[in-house]
């Protein structure tokens, strides 16, 4: 059985996707302080915060991020969102009936884009667990909207996922896992994930279980 429900949650709020958070005052704020990847070519600067919001309609499931990051590097889209500055959603959508340390089809991967803020436009792409245990492109086009506006100290973003995309119903009391990473690149002109914060401190890619 899954552990109980952990703090975090996602109020009931239709918020418009502008940009502008304002809508989301009151609402409870986490954050993803936890260094959970790095590559080879990371020099140990640690220049991201992340902080972020969870709401709900009988739509969409909504999220809004805060980044602060001096460096902003994204030249990537699609399934490789990641190597780049971005922001990845992982959610166990059955998380009641189908708890276990390996990836399967009530699993995703939502990975949302800010862009460059010049060329490059804020983006979406979604991952879908297979039966296998592994995760791939989903095999259906996800509809998750996204938009994002650059600061002076990095990009605020909002984005709506469909409930249908995650093959979920949504109702009050609704407990889902959820894990939610940030990726950090500080070497424009250079595809690469250089590091990755998460809400959750043990969370490990392939097991939902460490998802939170």
């Amino acid at each position: 059985l899954p552990p109980a429900a952990p703090d975090v949650t996602a109020p009931r709020l239709s918020p418009s996707l502008d940009g502008d958070l304002s809508e989301w005052s009151g609402l409870p704020v986490y954050s993803s302080p936890f260094t959970v990847y790095t590559d080879d070519a990371w020099d140990g600067t640690d220049d991201l915060t992340v902080t972020w919001q969870a709401a709900w309609d009988d739509i969409y499931l909504y999220f809004s991020g805060t980044v602060v990051d001096d460096v902003h590097s994204q030249s990537q889209t699609g399934n490789r969102a990641f190597l780049g500055d971005s922001i990845e959603l992982q959610i166990d959508s059955d998380r009641a009936g189908d708890y276990g340390p390996a990836l399967s089809p009530d699993d995703f991967q939502v990975s949302l884009s800010p862009g460059d803020f010049n060329a490059l436009p804020p983006s979406s792409w979604l991952f879908q667990g297979t039966a296998d245990g592994s995760m791939g492109n989903a095999p259906f086009a996800g509809a998750t909207v996204v938009v994002a506006q650059a600061t002076e100290q990095g990009y605020l973003m909002e984005a709506a996922i469909p409930w249908r995309d995650l093959n979920v119903t949504p109702s009050p009391g609704l407990v889902i896992g959820l894990a939610v990473n940030a990726n950090d690149n500080d070497r424009p002109g250079t595809a690469a994930q250089e590091m990755m914060k998460s809400s959750v401190p043990g969370r490990r890619f392939g097991d939902p279980t460490t998802w939170g």
